[in-house]
Formats: C-alpha cells, structure tokens, sequence
C-alpha cells in the first residue's frame, strides 16, 4: 500500500491490499500481461512485493522473506523542530500527539492552499484549481522549509515538477502563475510553521551573536562533536601566454576566513541533521538484526518490523524528553564564556515521554 502510494490508518493500507489481492496475484504471476501495477507511485517496488505476497501464499507462514521494508519518519525536519519547541499543533500534524490517526501534514497544507485559491476567484486562481493543488505540490513547499528553502527555490520546484500537462500556453504565462501560486503558498507556509519559526531565529541569531572569527562546535546527544566551519571563497586569477595569445583563468578558491552569511543559513539544516544522525547511531546499537538506514529512513525484513518501529519511537522519546535547545545554548556559552547569546524560545506543551506510543511517528 505504501509503494502504491496509498494514506491513511494501518487498517485503511491493510484493508487496500486484502481487496486486492487477486489481482496483486495477477501482476506476479505475469507482468507483462498486466499493467495495472504500473501505475504505482513506485512501480517496481510494488511488483517486487507482488513477486514476493505470490511466493508467501504458495509456501505460507515459514517462508523465508528477502524484501526490505522500508518506513520513513512523516516528515522529519518538522517532527524534530516541533520535538524541539515542543509545539503540540505542529507536532499533531506530525503524528506526534494522536496515536490513532495518521495525520499528513502535506496533505492538510494542500488544502488550505485550496481554499485560498476558491476564495481569491480570479482567473489565476481558477485555472490552478482546474490543474489541481496535489499533496506533492504542497510537500514542496513544506519538506525543505526547516532546511533554509526560500521563494526562489519553491518557484523553480514548482515550475519543474508541473511538466507538460499544464493549462497555460507560454512558459511565460506558466512562470507568471507559479509566481503568483508560490506568493500564496509561501505565506500560508509561513503562518503554519510560525512556531518552529522560531527555533530557527534562536539557532540563527546564535550564529551572529557568537560572531565569524570561529567555527561553530556542538555536541549531539550520543556525544558525537559537531564542528560547521564554512568559509568564504577568494578569487584566484592564473595568466599565461599559448601561442602569442594572453589567457587568463579565473577561479574560486576556498579562503580561511568564516563565512558569518554561510553559517546562519546552515546552522539549523545541520542541527537538525545531526539529531537524525544520533538517532540512527542509537538505532544501529540497539538493534540485533538486520538493518539499514538513510537519513530518516529505516530498511529492515518483514519478520522485524514492529521491532524496529518500537526501539525508533522509543530513542526519538528518550532523545527528546532532554531540552536540547538549553542545552546547544549551555555548550555554546561554556565554549565562549565572553559570548551574549539569546535566549531559548518557551518550550510548549507537548508531551514528548507520549511519542513512544505514536505508532503514526513512522508512515
């Protein structure tokens, strides 16, 4: 059901696939004569599990499975700000607070562009009505949100990923309705991630307060150093003379000096990278079976699953019920003492010793 692309509740995906399973049958049993399964949202790894459900049905329980399974965190740089802050709306949106719903934050951001779009009712909008606000759409304005995207990278996002079947006759026309859509979409993006907002001023303006003259250094969790040191590119000419002609080669080289700019643009998509990374180094040492990770997502056999999900969700509670903002905050004074730095945002209430529970923490 995931590799279909299907949403919903763990009963929702498992009542899917037991209405389907003659035909799943079907895709296994001859591929080339039933294209059904093409239209996956991952076709090849739905006819995989095709291939592998066949086998399972003929030989029963005992049969040894090779098929990775994968779940991925519902949204991810969301889930950790909101951990962070403590925020409980954005958190529910990320399945940190129902434990029986499968809330999908793209999917209700979609939504509420949509209702944006019907009540402005001009011909712009009407014509991004008829072409349609997907959930993909909004993910792109969500996803990479906590990792420093502006307006100018919605806009080429957008505009890539509407293709050919579009409703405008020009590129011109085309870019001036995305530009017009991403206007909308940025400023309801805004209003929805208002509260983890503010955990990116804090680890910003943390950055400036501690100046350019050094890289930043924190400590994550499992005690693993972090060091962010970018710095700034010196231009490098090169002259020669070829055969009477006077070339000149000009090039960036990396300088010493910090760049203060590059920093606070960085700082929060490598915190909340180097929380994933702690998680995933708890994960691999709590584990006894096979595993594999990228980034936030884990890869184990079928027969291990709910074993997976469980040690996940409970090393995100464990990890999280610390206040890891006061304490980036202590490290960052015990390491420059001179320093004058902000303080942390007022945690909310969410109840973060509840997250074990949130069997919706994965999709």
């Amino acid at each position: 059901a995931n590799m279909w692309g299907v949403k919903g509740t763990r009963a929702e995906r498992l009542e899917w696939v037991g209405k389907r399973q003659k035909f799943i049958l079907e895709a296994a049993n001859d591929p080339h004569g039933t294209d059904w399964w093409t239209d996956a949202a991952d076709p090849f790894c739905f006819l995989r599990f095709c291939l592998e459900f066949k086998q399972f049905t003929e030989e029963g329980y005992g049969y040894v499975s090779y098929l990775p399974v994968r779940q991925d965190c519902s949204n991810n740089g969301m889930q950790i700000l909101s951990l962070l802050l403590r925020d409980k709306e954005i958190g529910r949106m990320c399945n940190l607070v129902e434990e029986d719903r499968a809330n999908d934050m793209y999917q209700e951001f979609a939504d509420r562009v949509y209702d944006e779009l019907q009540a402005d009712g001009s011909v712009i909008a009407q014509e991004w009505l008829r072409f349609g606000i997907s959930r993909k759409l909004a993910k792109l304005a969500i996803m990479n949100r906590p990792y420093g995207a502006t307006h100018y990278n919605l806009v080429q996002d957008v505009f890539k990923s509407i293709g050919v079947n579009h409703n405008w006759s020009s590129t011109g026309e085309m870019l001036t309705a995305v530009i017009y859509l991403c206007k909308i979409v940025n400023r309801l993006a805004d209003q929805t991630c208002r509260p983890v907002n503010r955990v990116m001023k804090f680890l910003r303006e943390t950055v400036r307060a501690l100046g350019c003259d050094e890289p930043i250094t924190w400590s994550t969790p499992t005690g693993f150093k972090v060091v962010q040191s970018y710095r700034k590119f010196k231009k490098l000419k090169v002259e020669s003379v070829f055969q009477n002609m006077s070339i000149s080669i000009t090039t960036d080289e990396l300088g010493d000096n910090i760049d203060e700019r590059g920093q606070c643009n960085a700082i929060t998509a490598n915190f909340i990278h180097s929380l994933d990374a702690c998680i995933v180094h708890q994960v691999a040492n709590k584990v006894d079976f096979d595993l594999a990770t990228i980034h936030d997502c884990f890869v184990t056999h079928a027969c291990n699953v709910r074993r997976m999900n469980t040690i996940v969700r409970e090393t995100y509670t464990n990890t999280f019920t610390v206040d890891l903002l006061g304490e980036f905050r202590a490290e960052q004074i015990n390491n420059n003492p001179d320093a004058v730095l902000p303080d942390v945002p007022e945690l909310g209430d969410l109840d973060v010793s509840a997250v074990k529970r949130q069997q919706y923490l994965l999709s």
